[in-house]
C-alpha cells in the first residue's frame, strides 16, 4: 500500500510540475501573440524587443525560429536597413545568451552563423556553423538550413565547413523531405549539380531513384 501511495504522489508532483511548466512557458510567449503573428507584427516584435525568449524550451525554440524565419521574408527585406540590422543585432545578442547557458542549442548556433553572414563576419559565421553541426549533425531541417547559408555564401567556407556542408547533404538524402529539398535544388541550380550528384551517388538506390524521379517531375514542371 505504501509503495502504491508514493507511486500516486509521485504522479500528481510530477503532473503538477508539468503544468507549472505550460504555465511557465504559456506566460512566456502569449506577449508575442497578443500583437498578432503576421508578417509586420512578427517583424516588429523582434526589432522593437517586444518577444524575447524566455526560459523556457519552448519559449527560446519559438524565439530562434521566428530569427531563422523572419529576416527572408518578403516583408522584412522591404524594410529599412536600420530596422533590419536591429533585428539581427537582437537575434544575435539573444541567441548569443542562449547558447551560454545551453551550448548543445544547435538552432542558436545557426542563429548566430546567419547573423554573422549578414555582417558578413565570416570567421564567426564558420565558427558559428561547425557548432551547429557538432551539436546537431543529423536533424534534416538544421541541416536543409546550414546547406543554404553555405550555398548562400560558397567562397567562404573553408575545408572543415565544406566537408560538414556535404555531409549534410547526405544527412538529407537519407529522408523523403530531404530528397524534395535536394531535387528542387538541383533544378534551380546548375552549379550544384556537380556536388549533388556525386553526393546521391552513395545514397541507397531507392533513395537515388526517388531523387531521379523528383528531378524529372521538377523538370516538366519548371
Amino acid at each position: 500500500m505504501a509503495n502504491k501511495q508514493t507511486a500516486i504522489a509521485v504522479v500528481v508532483v510530477g503532473g503538477i510540475l508539468a503544468l507549472a511548466s505550460l504555465a511557465e512557458a504559456y506566460a512566456e510567449i502569449t506577449p508575442y501573440f497578443l500583437g498578432g503573428i503576421g508578417a509586420p507584427q512578427r517583424f516588429r516584435a523582434l526589432v522593437t524587443g517586444a518577444f524575447v525568449p524566455g526560459d523556457s524550451r519552448w519559449s527560446r525554440d519559438l524565439y530562434l525560429d521566428e530569427c531563422l524565419d523572419v529576416p527572408s521574408a518578403i516583408y522584412a527585406l522591404a524594410q529599412p536597413t536600420a530596422s533590419r540590422r536591429r533585428l539581427l543585432l537582437n537575434c544575435s545578442d539573444n541567441a548569443g545568451r542562449i547558447v551560454a547557458s545551453a551550448p548543445t542549442t544547435s538552432s542558436a548556433w545557426l542563429v548566430l552563423a546567419m547573423t554573422a553572414a549578414e555582417r558578413r563576419d565570416y570567421a564567426a559565421m564558420r565558427q558559428a556553423l561547425a557548432m551547429s553541426k557538432r551539436t546537431a549533425p543529423k536533424l534534416q531541417w538544421l541541416a536543409d538550413r546550414r546547406t543554404q547559408l553555405v550555398e548562400a555564401h560558397p567562397d567562404q567556407v573553408d575545408a572543415a565547413g565544406r566537408a560538414a556542408y556535404e555531409d549534410d547533404l547526405a544527412v538529407l538524402a537519407t529522408g523523403r523531405m530531404g530528397i524534395e529539398v535536394l531535387a528542387q535544388r538541383y533544378v534551380r541550380r546548375a552549379d550544384l549539380r556537380d556536388t549533388y550528384t556525386r553526393i546521391l551517388e552513395l545514397a541507397p538506390p531507392d533513395r537515388q531513384r526517388a531523387f531521379l524521379g523528383l528531378v524529372t517531375q521538377r523538370a516538366a514542371d519548371k
